[in-house]
Order: C-alpha cells, then sequence, then structure tokens
C-alpha cells in the first residue's frame, strides 16, 4: 500500500497532443514507404540496366545498323556478361550514349523497360561528366588519290634484342656481310673519350664515321679484333647502352648480266631498242622528256664523256674516294635512263647525279647509305638502285627518311631466280620493285619473283651505252629498273607535285597487264607504259591531280 500523499498529472495542453498526432502519422507515411521500397529499387536498377548496357548485336554483316563497332568488341569491358541482354525495337537506334568515351552525350536517349507492364523512363543524367572530355577525332584520310588495286605491305619485324630493342644480329645462315667489320649507331652527345672507352670495351678499331641526314642518325664503321665472329660482336653490342643499334656491314651486288662485250654497230632507231617501241617512247616525249629532273644512279663509275650522256651529268660523287676507270654497269644504267645520241634513253633531256658507290661490282651498308644521303641533299627527286643483296635495318630506315621527304625509289629485283627470297632494297615496302621482260613480253628466266614485284619493264638483251663511247647487249632487271626510274622522270616533269604514291600507283594502274589476269608474282600488275603513264596525269579545276579512267 502507498501511504504517500497521491499527486494527479497535469493535464497536457492541446497543442502537445497535435504534435503526437502529426508523428504518428509521420511514422506510418515512413512505415509504409519503407515497404515499398525494394520494390521501387529493383524498377530502377532494371532501368538503369537497360539504360547503360549496349544493346544485343546479333552477328550479322557489317553493314547491318545494328552492328557493334571494332572497337567495343576489343574492350573487354564492353562484352556481354552471362545474363541476358535486352534487345532494342527494330524501328530504334542502338543506344550507345554511355557504352563508351567515343559515344559519349550530353543527354542520352531515354529507353522504355517495360518489366510487369510498368513503363519506367529513367530520367538523363547530366549532372555526370564522360570520362572523356574530349574525343580527338579520326585521322583524314590519305589524300593519294592514285589507289593500286594491291599495296605491298610492310616487312616482316625485326628481330628483338636486349631491352626489346629491334635486333641487327643478321638472320641465320646470312654471310653476305664484311667478315671482320660491324656498322655501330651510338649516341651523338658521346664524348670522344666515352667513344675510345667503348672500343675498348668490346676490342673494336676505328674506321670511319659520318651523320647521316636522312636517318637523323651518327653511324661508326668499326674493325672487329681478335677475329671473333661478328654476330658475337653484335650480341655484345646489343648489350652495351650507349649502342643504339648495330648490324654487319652487308654486301650488295650490281643487278646485271653482259651478254655481249662487243660494240655492235648501232644506228638511230636501230631494232635492237625494242624498248623504245615496248614503252611508247616517242609517243610519250611529245608530253614530257623528264626535263629539269633529277635522277640519282647510286652504282659504279659511269663515264661521263661518252656521246650518248654529253651533257647529262649534273654532279659527281665518289663515295669509295679511290680512283678507278668508268664501268659499263654505272655507264650503261645512265644511258638507259638518259641517253642522248644514237640511243634513245627514256628521260633524255633528265639530268644524272653519278654516284660511285660501287666498286668491282660490290658495295656495302655504309657506302650506300653515304651515297643515299648525299644524292637526296643535292636535288634527287629519283633514286635508281640497280643492285641487290640482304634486309639491312639502316638501309631501311634511310629509304624510309627519303621517301618521306618525297624522293621516289626505284630498284632491280634482282636476278637470283624465281626460288630466291626477296632481295633488297627491292622489297623495301617503301621502294618500286622492277623485274625484266624481253621483246616479246617474257619474264627474264634468272629475274626474282614475289609479291613485291610492282611493275616489269624490258631488260632483257638491252643494247645500252658502254665506257669508251663503246656499246653493249646486256640483261638483267637493272637496265629495266633504270627504264622506270626513266618514265617516273616524265611524270615528274609533267607534275611536279607528284608525291611518290602517287607515281606508283600512277604506274601500277597504267601497266599493260601480262601473265595471268591482275597482279601477280611474276610481272606485278604488268609491263610499264610510259606513254599511258603520262597521259594519264591532267590538273582539274581544283589543281588536285587525278588520273583518267
Amino acid at each position: 500500500m502507498h501511504s504517500g500523499p497521491h499527486t494527479a498529472s497535469p493535464a497536457k495542453p492541446a497543442s502537445f497532443r497535435a504534435r503526437q498526432m502529426r508523428m504518428l502519422a509521420a511514422q506510418l507515411f515512413i512505415g509504409i514507404a519503407v515497404a515499398s521500397l525494394p520494390l521501387a529499387f529493383t524498377t530502377d536498377a532494371s532501368a538503369r540496366s537497360v539504360h547503360h548496357k549496349k544493346p544485343a548485336v546479333a552477328r550479322a554483316s557489317s553493314a547491318s545498323p545494328h552492328a557493334r563497332p571494332a572497337h567495343h568488341r576489343n574492350n573487354p569491358s564492353l562484352r556481354r556478361s552471362g545474363g541476358r541482354e535486352h534487345h532494342q525495337p527494330q524501328a530504334n537506334k542502338p543506344n550507345r550514349s554511355s557504352c563508351c568515351p567515343k559515344h559519349a552525350k550530353a543527354k542520352p536517349p531515354q529507353v522504355t523497360h517495360k518489366p510487369g507492364g510498368v513503363v519506367v523512363r529513367p530520367p538523363p543524367v547530366t549532372a555526370v561528366p564522360p570520362l572523356v572530355s574530349v574525343w580527338p577525332p579520326p585521322a583524314p584520310a590519305p589524300s593519294a588519290v592514285f589507289v593500286s588495286p594491291s599495296q605491298p605491305g610492310p616487312p616482316a619485324p625485326l628481330r628483338q634484342g636486349p631491352g626489346g630493342r629491334n635486333s641487327g644480329m643478321p638472320s641465320p645462315g646470312e654471310t653476305r656481310y664484311v667478315p671482320n667489320e660491324v656498322v655501330l649507331e651510338i649516341d651523338s652527345q658521346l664524348s670522344p673519350r666515352a667513344i675510345e672507352a667503348l672500343a675498348r670495351r668490346h676490342a673494336l678499331t676505328h674506321l670511319d664515321s659520318r651523320r647521316f641526314q636522312l636517318a637523323n642518325a651518327v653511324v661508326y664503321r668499326w674493325r672487329v679484333l681478335n677475329g671473333r665472329p661478328v654476330p658475337e660482336v653484335i650480341r655484345a653490342l646489343e648489350r652495351d647502352r650507349q649502342v643504339r643499334s648495330a648490324q654487319p656491314n652487308y654486301l650488295f651486288a650490281l643487278s646485271g648480266e653482259a651478254l655481249a662485250s662487243s660494240s655492235p654497230a648501232v644506228m638511230a632507231g636501230d631494232p635492237a631498242q625494242y624498248t623504245s617501241a615496248k614503252l611508247r617512247l616517242p609517243e610519250a616525249h611529245a608530253h614530257a622528256k623528264g626535263n629539269g629532273v633529277i635522277v640519282a644512279v647510286i652504282d659504279s663509275s659511269v663515264d661521263g664523256a661518252h656521246p650518248e650522256l654529253s651533257g647529262a651529268i649534273a654532279a659527281r660523287f665518289d663515295v669509295l674516294r679511290a680512283p678507278e676507270a668508268p664501268d659499263a654497269h654505272g655507264t650503261g644504267i645512265a644511258g638507259a635512263i638518259s641517253a642522248r645520241a644514237r640511243l634513245l634513253g627514256v628521260a633524255p633531256a633528265a639530268r644524272i647525279l653519278a654516284v660511285r658507290a660501287f666498286g668491282a661490282a660490290e658495295s656495302t651498308t655504309f657506302n650506300i647509305m653515304t651515297g643515299i644521303d648525299w644524292a637526296s641533299t643535292h636535288g634527287a627527286r629519283v633514286l635508281n638502285m640497280s643492285f641487290a643483296g640482304p634486309r639491312d635495318p639502316l638501309i631501311g630506315r634511310e629509304l624510309a627518311a627519303a621517301y618521306r621527304n618525297g624522293i621516289v625509289l626505284v630498284a632491280a629485283s634482282g636476278n637470283a631466280g624465281p626460288n630466291s627470297p626477296p632481295l633488297y632494297p627491292a622489297a623495301e615496302p617503301v621502294v618500286i620493285a622492277v623485274t625484266a621482260t624481253d621483246a616479246e613480253d617474257n619474264v627474264l628466266v634468272a629475274s626474282n619473283r614475289g609479291s613485291h614485284i610492282w611493275v616489269a619493264a624490258p631488260g632483257t638483251n638491252i643494247l645500252h651505252a658502254a665506257p669508251n663511247a663503246t656499246y653493249r647487249i646486256s640483261s638483267g632487271t637493272s637496265l629495266a629498273a633504270a627504264h622506270v626510274s626513266g618514265i617516273v622522270a616524265l611524270l615528274l616533269e609533267r607534275e611536279p607535285d607528284l608525291t611518290p604514291d602517287s607515281v606508283r600507283n600512277i604506274l601500277f594502274s597504267t601497266a599493260v597487264d601480262l601473265g595471268p589476269k591482275g597482279r601477280d608474282d611474276q610481272f606485278g600488275a604488268g609491263r610499264a607504259d610510259a606513254y599511258r603513264a603520262v597521259s594519264a596525269i591532267q590538273r582539274n579545276v581544283a589543281g588536285a591531280i587525278a588520273t583518267k579512267p
């Protein structure tokens, strides 16, 4: 029993009771809202999954309006998941607004989804910026107008050396190099003392060095001491951090074979000069003769005193720096391009840079690079290379730089026969590789074959100039290459702004198809035609280069 006095609770005011009623009503409302949250969350998540998930694409042709772009197929984050993908109605375009930065938009289109008959339209998200704020536009397509049906692909990648660098190690079994020399590219900032230390470390003796402007490289030629194999020395050099590249001093040979050393009687318009008719030179010369175009001949010594070459030699450069009598090969190549007396050269008004890089029909990496570099700085628009040999990384770099500078590169495919692997520099992707044909349009039996062959030209039993005002009859892809170099000179006189790509494609598209229909490994696009090539050039009103259909 409670013994104390009983105190009654004071009465609560009406305003307090009203507040309690409002709180109870709010709790009831919140409870109802919480009970409905799972359904709302599920519905919203489904809507978002439709909005962000790329539409399923049927495996159809690339022309389908719903085909996935290639960069989606290669993106692991955009591949299909194990779940079922939603399909858009056929009338709607696929929603790619948020699949990747390339298709990012400020306001993605709304997507309709009907789970259980309920229509949910998620609002567009505008507050979240795209992952990439600026998407660079794709590079413009090349502006070359002449597009050939077939372009040679890039060469096989070079072997990898230490640190992932390209290796200059010769291929297994390759022996076409100077047996006791190496060619190195080293850091141009190295001091003379550091270079001497490098030579001592690797037991090398300095022979020559040069800065090559085209390749932007300082290259040294060294003699290997102690009789060590060249591959062993290169392997050690490639582990040296001060060496940028190392390779053998490769050997190259002139691509021609003399059939007669006598001096046949030569008359103007001699039938032995079937080249003139095959290339349609008289018709072509009505439009251009190569006036003002400089052609560099990287070859043996040229007899500039020959009547066929009177006034044709623009300049000379002797890479070997040793006196030598004029040679039949160099004289014949220069005459095939620019003969102007009894013989009819392909470009009789062209000027010749006579670059002597070959002695006794042989040259090396270092000497050929020296000749190419000199020609490029003395105005050459065409580079004739009637020689062949192994793949050479440094010469490849030099030629790629010349090509970028607008010099058209022409080379003999080689006379090693149909079973020979590709020979260089003809097999370089920037070079026009030329094979040889005869008066009946048969391919020269000794000529190389391959997918790199671009065009053919007469090169069998060719009457050409020889030293001491004589003439010879010879065969080989060397003379065929010289004939194509002459056609290039005609094109450049006709249109000086032609790029090397345009020249290549004009030759390809105007060649006379021989052998199997279309391009083939024997003739390339076919026999070059000087008249068709020169006639193909015209200027449209805008000044762009084009070809006649």
